[in-house]
């Protein structure tokens, strides 16, 4: 298998040959003041001129005492860092290498060194409006600059940021819009339930929009993800995905502006190649979504269940028998549209999630064997534990979705301001048949537990009673036997150096390689995925990639819009993806 060393110099060369670069900062032909001013009335004042979120705690002329003690308050928290345009919730993509970079060791205010730009764009437009859009798209255009688009910075594979780039912030999108009867743009038939909402609406927002609506729609399970940027466009699962399908099952019409400058409403009925690509075909890839409308669901009580179990200790054998003892359940769990989260590792066991409520028997008759295995004491021996009934499942009738969210995942949900590198794979169903296989398949979750030091998180959140068989998505067919999608995780703190990065990195690489070997045949979600995944292609989009090629090719030629590993990607060309070399 070649290295991600030898893969960079491959594919630099390719694109040199196939490709100019585009204008950074820095460079002469980046836009003088003059054309930044000009261009600047042109979207009411909304041009930023952008520094590390950390600036203002180096002395220098961006110091700010009371900005820094701001900072340093809210540096863990992933609300104030997506409400800011130079903040990324992972750091690893604010940098570009640890010599250059703006992230101390120790938070201070007025401190020494240099704060390095690293990722972060140095310009970039808060739009407000599509218009504003459309204006940077054209703006960026004209002068050939590098860009990213951001809403939230929640992003795993570092595609909203990139040295040198002009950013497209669409955060303050958040207009949103309920219909008892949508009709998508030309479609000849009946209307439907749906929402509407802004490239910056957040899911916590839309699960309370929907609930007031009487409604609700399928969507992440952090309320901090946006719902219309890379979590639609790169498939977009969550609890409620094994009852209604992916998000790309459910959105209906979507607004964008495409490389051309053109601000284009798309469906099934309008530009459906484009529609299609846009359902599955990855984000910061197909041009700037400003809107999209999806299919709402009528609101309906869930039968829920949880187990918290933290700061324990779970031997080898244990986790392999808690893993086996998972796996046992999870086809009867799959079969009546169970969705929820499974944390497992050596020192913590959590399952929440949830069916709809008239399967609540069912619920229980489906993890009754694992929950007789966890009382017995033949998955985890400490009888303390077993005797506290901290290992028993709590069943809970839930009113609503948004009653379940509140109560599990509402904001905060996760930890930010680290260094995160993560690997992901789709677990097909065969591997939860036969002892033999559901023996390898905990195998390879202890082997990735154990490469990563982390715990592994199971996302229960598959398509697997929605088959798209017109193929209406891009997304891999592999979405759809899959019963987990399970992600590890390499973790790092603020100003940890090359070796602690590189080290993280090495140890998801090892647990990334396990359990591709475990599925070979399978694939990986774009958005959770390996950024050292080797057959990108085939693994995202499986044998959806020859026609996304040519969807790109017809409405981005220039590869405008051009992101690691996405659709049309010709190699790390210099300096487009130079820090991804750098930042692990």
């Amino acid at each position: 298998m070649p290295t991600r060393k030898s893969a960079l110099v491959l594919a630099g060369l390719l694109a040199a040959a196939h490709a100019s670069s585009r204008c950074y900062y820095g460079q002469p032909c980046f836009p003088t003041a003059t054309e930044l001013h000009a261009f600047n009335s042109t979207v009411g004042g909304r041009l930023v001129a952008i520094r590390p979120l950390q600036a203002v705690c180096y002395l220098g002329p961006n110091f700010n005492a009371t900005a820094c003690a701001e900072v340093n308050a809210n540096y863990a928290n992933d609300i104030y860092r997506g409400d800011h345009i130079a903040a990324y919730e992972q750091i690893n993509f604010e940098q570009c290498g640890t010599s250059d970079w703006c992230q101390p060791a120790a938070l201070g205010i007025g401190l020494a060194g240099t704060c390095g730009q690293g990722s972060v764009p140095h310009y970039g437009v808060a739009a407000q409006s599509a218009a504003d859009v459309v204006a940077a798209v054209q703006f960026a255009k004209s002068k050939n600059l590098k860009v990213a688009i951001k809403n939230t910075g929640h992003d795993y594979v570092g595609r909203s940021s990139a040295k040198g780039s002009f950013v497209i912030w669409t955060h303050a999108l958040v207009d949103t819009a309920y219909s008892a009867s949508f009709v998508p743009a030309g479609s000849p038939e009946a209307g439907v339930p749906a929402i509407t909402l802004g490239a910056g609406v957040q899911f916590d927002q839309v699960y309370k929009f929907a609930d007031a609506h009487g409604v609700v729609m399928v969507g992440a399970d952090s309320g901090q993800v946006g719902a219309v940027g890379g979590w639609l466009q790169g498939g977009g699962h969550g609890t409620l995905a094994p009852r209604y399908g992916l998000g790309v099952d459910n959105v209906l019409e979507i607004t964008l502006v495409t490389a051309d400058g053109a601000l284009r409403t798309v469906s099934e009925w309008s530009s459906p190649d484009l529609f299609w690509a846009l359902r599955g075909g990855g984000g910061g890839t197909w041009g700037v979504v400003t809107r999209a409308t999806f299919r709402a669901h009528p609101s309906e009580p869930l039968a829920g269940v949880s187990i918290f179990a933290e700061g324990i200790a779970i031997s080898t054998p244990e986790l392999q028998r808690l893993l086996e003892g998972l796996a046992r359940v999870a086809p009867a769990l799959a079969d009546i549209r169970f969705g929820g989260v499974i944390i497992a590792g050596r020192t913590v066991f959590e399952l929440i999630g949830a069916a709809p409520a008239a399967n609540a028997t069912l619920l229980q008759t489906a993890l009754a064997p694992l929950a007789a295995a966890l009382r017995n004491g033949s998955i985890i021996a400490n009888q303390t534990l077993i005797q506290s009934g901290v290992l028993a499942p709590a069943y809970t009738t839930w009113p609503s979705f948004l009653a379940l969210y509140e109560k599990f995942y509402a904001p905060p949900a996760e930890p930010v301001g680290i260094g995160v590198r993560v690997a992901s794979r789709l677990i097909p169903r065969t591997l939860f048949v036969g002892e033999e296989n559901i023996s390898a398949l905990a195998s390879a979750l202890v082997a990735a537990i154990t490469a990563t030091g982390q715990p592994v998180q199971i996302l229960v959140a598959t398509p697997v009673n929605v088959m798209d068989t017109a193929r209406k998505t891009s997304v891999t067919r592999a979405w759809r036997s899959a019963l987990w999608h399970a992600m590890v995780f390499g973790v790092w703190a603020r100003g940890a150096g090359a070796g602690v990065q590189k080290a993280a990195a090495a140890g998801v690489d090892r647990a990334s390689a396990v359990l591709g070997a475990l599925a070979p045949d399978s694939g990986a979600y774009q958005n959770e995925a390996n950024v050292d995944e080797p057959d990108y292609e085939r693994t995202f989009w499986g044998d959806n990639i020859q026609r996304l090629n040519a969807v790109k090719r017809k409405y981005d030629p220039d590869n405008f819009f051009a992101v690691w590993h996405g659709v049309g990607w010709e190699g790390p060309r210099d300096p487009d993806f130079v820090c991804y070399d750098k930042y692990n």
